[in-house]
């Protein structure tokens, strides 16, 4: 147990890093808008609570059949966007965030390591069980925004190698302390 945790802690820090790299490095292809200022000034005159917003928006488990025949109309000619909205700012790159981003990878790594723990193989498979890892939650995560929420190709396919890199740099540190299990005769 102790050499999951241990494997978990170091995994996640190594993730982290990883992350912190990848990030300043790979192009995730976010725009900024050319009339920021115009479009902030609707923002802040047309939503007042924190929320995730879609446009067109429609109350899918309150609204009619009509309204939701008229729903794929504006959706379907577009525009459509994404709206994640918070009146209020927040430290870029705070204490409070980075913690909270490292926890999280703790305890993913911490997942990943009990799973390895478990299995009976070498180094190398235990180590490639980590971009699984990250390719099963881009699969069923991103991969699902690109397609419902209909996020930019080249955010997705970035995200891609951030996931695979990331858990690939945690998966071999994982390795190295979670020596896995015996096969059994």
């Amino acid at each position: 147990m102790i050499r999951i945790i241990l494997a978990g802690i170091l995994g996640g820090l190594a993730m982290f890093f990883w992350s912190a790299i990848s990030h300043g490095a790979l192009d995730f292809g976010v725009e900024p808008l050319s009339n920021e200022a115009a479009v902030v000034a609707n923002l802040q005159a047309n939503i007042a609570e924190p929320g995730f917003y879609f446009i067109p928006g429609i109350d899918m488990k309150n609204s009619t059949e009509a309204e939701q025949a008229e729903w794929t109309k504006k959706y379907e000619a577009g525009p459509n966007a994404i709206v994640i909205y918070h009146p209020t700012g927040k430290k870029a790159f705070g204490a409070e965030r980075m913690g909270t981003e490292l926890a999280s990878n703790i305890l993913a790594c911490a997942f990943a390591a009990f799973a390895i723990s478990f299995v009976s193989a070498g180094f190398v498979m235990r180590a490639m069980i980590g971009p699984i890892f990250g390719l099963v939650g881009w699969l069923s995560i991103v991969a699902s925004y690109w397609n419902w929420y209909r996020f930019p190709t080249k955010m997705v396919e970035t995200e891609l190698i951030d996931q695979l890199g990331g858990w690939l740099v945690a998966g071999i540190v994982i390795a190295i302390i979670v020596k896995g299990r015996r096969a059994l005769s």
